[in-house]
């Protein structure tokens, strides 16, 4: 008897979890993953890079393929964009243009992580947080030795 009661526990628990993580799922959803041309461009038709920051100051760069990359490299979180812009204190927006098509990025960090937000589509998760690598080191990198005019 006190096997059984056991076994039903283990069950019924097991149960519980999986249900929990349906509706948890559900919930908060995963955002899509960036699919090529549609969220982001290739490297190769891109045409301008401009980056701006809230207090308004833009400046268009060239020498971006690194920041593409990362773009095109980036995860889905369970955040929902449901806003023009972040609600992060600093961010950069990256416009970025292709004779058919502007893509807008938001890139900010937020507790040591780096985050990439494309307005009501999702927030993404940059693959490196510190180092040359990360989006949050390549912008400022691209507008103090690739500024564009």
């Amino acid at each position: 008897m006190k096997k059984k009661n056991v076994i039903l526990s283990i069950i019924l628990i097991i149960a519980v979890l999986f249900i929990g993580y349906r509706v948890y799922d559900a919930a908060f959803p995963v955002a899509k993953s960036l699919e090529p041309f549609t969220d982001y461009p290739d490297v190769g038709d891109v045409l301008t890079v401009t980056i701006s920051t809230p207090d308004g100051e833009s400046t268009g760069v060239y020498g971006f393929a690194s920041l593409i990359m990362q773009i095109q490299q980036v995860e889905p979180t369970r955040k929902a964009s449901v806003n023009d812009t972040p609600s992060a204190e600093f961010y950069y927006k990256v416009a970025v243009a292709t004779e058919n098509k502007a893509y807008n990025y938001f890139v900010y960090e937020e507790k040591g992580q780096v985050y990439l937000e494309i307005p009501y589509l999702g927030i993404y998760k940059g693959q490196y947080n510190t180092g040359s690598s990360s989006l949050m080191e390549i912008i400022p990198d691209l507008i103090a030795k690739y500024p564009a005019g």
